[in-house]
């Protein structure tokens, strides 16, 4: 447990427990494989562990050691897994650099010779990426990284499963910039993320590969975008209000927003400056009392 955690306050709960439990799967089919890289420590990506740091007992983060990066003049940047038998494969999760300026954007995934597919990882850009895809079966994969951002863009963990008959998410809900939304203005292009969760899995952010959506009008005439996991879209959906505007509209929006933004960092800042300010005063007066009284003791 991390310092900052505060671990002291929650001995009760952690020391003597009977049993600890991992809300990631431990049945990735990549920890059988066997992997090699074309450059880089290709171990990172099958060795369970996402994310670490160089020091737990620092209250400044310090992530390291635990990130395949292909070398700057790496050509390929590719991880090659080899499988001891043929397999079935339809997911894969991948878990970026926890730094965002370091994202992979685009890669491709090879299952042999069957099948090929981009991966546009730009889409949702988070730590933990998902993508499912249809029953393959394979016993090699390839994963190759196209395009990125940062020097230090790789992967900490990949993870492949198959998952019959399972949806990926127990439910989904509708983002705009990473927070869910029920009504949403738009001007010419709609533009959204899906969140999903599953109590299996945990949280991540899907790609539109992996839902459909579809515009309905519902009986008060508004316009209603319905988005469902593919495959299971009657059961796993979610929607939200549309509302078209003008571009003059979008930019009254924006600026009125920039306008209550900047009279609540005003206010804030007003507080802080009235805090600071009794805080002066304070010291002052206590300044004075103990010079006032150390001149009266030199009288004495």
């Amino acid at each position: 447990m991390h310092e900052t955690q505060n671990a002291a306050s929650h001995e009760g709960r952690i020391i003597n427990s009977d049993a600890v439990f991992f809300e990631r799967r431990t049945d990735s089919l990549l920890y059988q494989a066997e992997i090699t890289s074309s450059s880089g420590n290709g171990g990172y990506i099958n060795d369970f562990m996402a994310v670490n740091l160089d020091d737990v007992m620092r209250r400044k983060l310090s992530y390291r050691d635990y990130l395949w990066i292909p070398e700057k003049g790496d050509g390929e940047k590719c991880i090659r897994a080899k499988f001891p038998e043929p397999v079935f494969i339809n997911k894969i999760v991948c878990y970026q650099n926890i730094e965002k300026r370091h994202r992979i954007k685009r890669a491709r995934i090879s299952f042999g010779s069957s099948y090929t597919e981009e991966w546009d990882m730009e889409e949702g850009s988070a730590v933990r990426m998902v993508k499912c895809f249809p029953d393959i079966k394979t016993d090699s994969l390839e994963f190759k990284i196209f395009k990125s951002g940062g020097r230090r863009a790789g992967v900490g963990e990949l993870e492949v499963y198959f998952d019959k008959g399972k949806p990926v998410c127990d439910f989904i809900k509708i983002l705009d910039k990473e927070n869910f939304v029920y009504q949403k203005d738009y001007h010419k292009k709609i533009e959204y993320q899906v969140y999903g969760y599953s109590r299996r899995f945990g949280s991540s952010v899907l790609g539109k590969q992996d839902v459909a959506e579809h515009i309905y009008k519902d009986r008060d005439g508004n316009e209603v975008l319905r988005v469902g996991l593919r495959g299971h879209e009657d059961d796993i959906y979610d929607e939200v209000i549309l509302r078209k505007v003008s571009g003059y509209q979008m930019c009254k929006g924006f600026f009125r927003r920039g306008a209550c933004l900047f009279l609540s960092c005003a206010r804030d800042l007003k507080n802080a400056a009235s805090v600071t300010w009794s805080k002066c005063r304070m010291f002052w007066r206590i300044v004075k009392q103990r010079a006032g009284k150390g001149a009266g003791d030199e009288r004495s």
